[in-house]
């Protein structure tokens, strides 16, 4: 919902931090219908430029089908149920800008 997110992004203080933010409301079909990259669209960016991060199978499934890159976290699911992501991993922590530039080079 959008007040939820609205909320969690204002008590981080990282209100500022987006040039734009899209909200499951937005689009016709949830996950894991491809028409989840309502984000990219506001930005203008392809979908082949975009990146997803997940942590559900649906969502994966959603940023594959609209043509995302996609890393998954194994925090609600076990890598194996996520394997159609790019990159799988355990924690964000460790991905950083050199990971993400990564996905695009790999011709994956």
């Amino acid at each position: 919902m959008p007040e939820n997110v609205e909320v969690i992004i204002r008590g981080l203080g990282i209100e500022n931090c987006f040039q734009a933010i899209a909200y499951g409301t937005e689009v016709a079909e949830g996950k894991p219908a491809p028409d989840i990259p309502a984000g990219g669209k506001k930005l203008g960016v392809r979908a082949g430029n975009c990146v997803v991060i997940e942590d559900a199978i649906a969502g994966v499934t959603a940023a594959k089908r609209a043509g995302m890159k996609c890393i998954a976290v194994t925090n609600s699911h076990p890598g194996k149920s996520l394997e159609k992501a790019d990159l799988i991993v355990d924690t964000l922590e460790k991905v950083d800008i050199a990971v993400l530039t990564g996905l695009f080079e790999s011709g994956n």
